[in-house]
């Protein structure tokens, strides 16, 4: 009976990822999404073999116990290459650049392929539970340490880029690595649970609704920007009215607007191509985002202009912040060897003051052009 109602539970699992891989194959597109596809296939798999062992490792006495000891082996396998593909899709969400995404292909590749070859020189053997057979031994223990090792280099890989992706996301994906992690060591320390199943469709279901959402998806479409992953010009006018509201209601509030502009686009795409000047767009966005952390938003406004808002933030803390966003841009360099430089500006008032936030914004327009001006050494630089 325990074996049966194991199967139900099982054949849920099967029916919730096909029906993720298949939402996912009819709402998003991106490369991401593909390796979400991957990790769905995978834990299909995981989870059909996971039926089968479940009635081989209570049918001893007619199932040979290298077909047995075969199935175990592919069913942990699929599922450290499930893991492996987690780590290669938080990368590919994270804004990894230069070498470390080869890097962590190549790893999450290699750990399931060592696994192959390595788990059957680890014993293996049946224990009898109270009500069913599981298996236990050091092969399910090096199952259940791998499992660990590629929670961990997935939380490596969102520290690294908590600044870059959104806090939410970071957080709930942070959450989503612990669930794994617990319920691995839970597995550990009572292995006649047998989780590894609703383990797998748990995490794929998490993610899917943290990053593979639909909803999410169409509303990033119109407000972020994708080549950066900063919000948008839309977003910016949606943000701008919404603070406006607040700002006439508000009796000490403040705004602070910095403003960003790249230098010499032009210059870069006539001369090194605009696949150069996408990479110099990409990088200064990177650096905004890294940097100006206590924004209420960091936004793309064109095609090489940039804004940011602070919302009831001191002035000091603004200015701080912008001046060690303009320190790491002037370090800068493209792929070609070009160095990357751009002006900026910043303007601040409170609610006090009759400035509106669109006039805050002009006055940091008129600041980022001056800063233009010192650095080309010209007069009246406006576009």
């Amino acid at each position: 009976m325990e074996i049966y109602l194991r199967q139900r539970s099982g054949i849920v699992c099967l029916i919730t990822i096909a029906l993720l891989l298949v939402f996912s194959h009819l709402y998003n597109h991106s490369s991401a999404s593909r390796r979400f596809r991957r990790m769905c296939i995978y834990a299909l798999c995981h989870v059909v073999l996971t039926i089968l062992t479940e009635v081989t490792a209570n049918l001893l006495d007619t199932t040979p116990l290298l077909v047995n000891r075969l199935l175990h082996l592919l069913c942990g396998a699929t599922a450290i290459a499930f893991l492996g593909e987690m780590c290669w899709y938080i990368a590919s969400i994270t804004p990894l650049q230069g070498r470390s995404l080869p890097v962590v292909r190549i790893v999450t590749i290699l750990i399931p392929l060592l696994f192959l070859f390595a788990a059957p020189l680890f014993p293996m053997y049946f224990t009898k539970g109270l009500v069913i057979n599981y298996p236990d031994g050091a092969f399910m223990h090096l199952y259940s340490f791998i499992g660990i090792a590629l929670c961990l280099v997935s939380a490596v890989l969102l520290f690294r880029a908590r600044f870059q992706l959104d806090r939410l996301v970071c957080v709930l994906m942070t959450l989503v690595l612990v669930l794994m992690a617990a319920m691995t060591c839970l597995q550990m320390a009572f292995p006649e649970l047998m989780l590894s199943a609703v383990k797998l469709t748990v995490i794929t279901l998490m993610m899917y609704f943290i990053v593979e959402n639909p909803v999410g998806t169409y509303h990033d479409r119109a407000m972020i920007d994708l080549p950066t992953g900063l919000r948008n010009h839309n977003a910016l006018q949606e943000d701008a009215v919404n603070l406006a509201n607040n700002w006439q209601l508000s009796s000490n509030g403040s705004i602070g607007v910095v403003a960003c502009d790249l230098n010499d686009l032009k210059r870069i795409n006539d001369t090194h191509g605009h696949q150069a000047g996408d990479e110099a767009i990409a990088l200064i966005g990177r650096v905004l985002r890294a940097e100006l952390v206590s924004a209420y938003g960091v936004y793309r406004t064109g095609g090489d202009e940039f804004t940011a808002i602070y919302v009831n933030q001191h002035e000091d803390v603004m200015i701080a912040e912008m001046q060690a966003a303009r320190d790491n841009i002037c370090k800068l360099h493209l792929d070609c060897g070009w160095a990357v430089h751009a002006a900026l500006g910043s303007a601040y008032a409170t609610s006090q003051s009759e400035l509106s936030i669109r006039d805050i914004m002009q006055r940091a327009d008129e600041a980022m052009y001056a800063d233009k001006a010192r650095q080309k050494g010209v007069k009246n630089v406006r576009r």
